[in-house]
């Protein structure tokens, strides 16, 4: 993954643009100065000079297109996040596939500050916001206990860590979904919030939080995980 690219894709080039377009727009100016003056020797000068600065001015605007990575690219960095994600965990919980395939895992994440609480992020043309710091998610179920495993990675510099749990089915006294806020500081130092799907399990000390930037896919596995929640009690 190319982190310094993909550092470039939050990055503005407002600066240099206004740099270049205020020379260009000097270089008029100073034309009809000189022509009042009579000294026209100078004002051809100036022409030539505000030509090469309109030249300048389009190939910036070119090569700062051509840099900064667009929507779609940076989709596939964050869809690499996942690329064997689930045999990942299952190493680091320490099981094999035939441990947990009680029902089928659950697999995705979302965007979320860092532990700072600041989040870069940008809306993409496509009007879909894309940030720098993901979490991935992993949950897999044996007979009697669920295991999960998360991983918060940065997109721009590599920065990670990884967290695992369990919990046995007979102390998780409910599973609920929801969707909340989550509050952070973008790179303006501006507080702002966003929302995000939360499949939430009730255990004798509080609440565990799992979020999700959807949910629509993982339904069925909820359900199966309330069963066996359910057929636990039941034993």
């Amino acid at each position: 993954m190319n982190f310094k690219r993909n550092k470039l894709y939050f990055n503005s080039f407002d600066f240099a643009v206004k740099f270049w377009g205020a020379l260009f727009l000097l270089a008029p100016i100073s034309f009809i100065l000189y022509i009042n003056e009579g000294d026209f020797s100078s004002a051809s000068l100036l022409v030539k000079e505000g030509g090469a600065a309109f030249i300048l001015y389009l190939l910036l605007i070119y090569f700062a297109k051509k840099m900064l990575p667009n929507d779609r690219e940076y989709d596939e960095a964050v869809a690499s996040l996942y690329n064997g994600i689930d045999v990942r965990a299952l190493a680091v919980l320490g099981l094999s596939r035939n441990e947990v395939n009680e029902i089928e895992p659950i697999i995705g994440g979302t965007y979320l500050p860092d532990e700072s609480g600041r989040l870069k992020e940008k809306l993409g043309k496509d009007g879909i916001y894309r940030a720098h710091w993901y979490r991935n998610t992993c949950m897999f179920f044996s007979k009697d206990t669920m295991y999960f495993y998360h991983r918060d990675f940065c997109l721009t510099n590599g920065r990670e860590q990884e967290y695992t749990g369990s919990y046995n089915y007979i102390d998780i006294i409910s599973v609920n979904t929801t969707r909340k806020n989550i509050n952070f500081v973008n790179t303006s130092d501006k507080a702002c919030t966003a929302q995000v799907d939360v499949l939430s399990l009730m255990v004798a000390t509080g609440n565990i939080e799992f979020v999700f930037d959807n949910m629509e896919g993982i339904q069925g596995s909820i359900r199966n995980l309330r069963q066996l929640i359910s057929t636990s009690k039941s034993m």
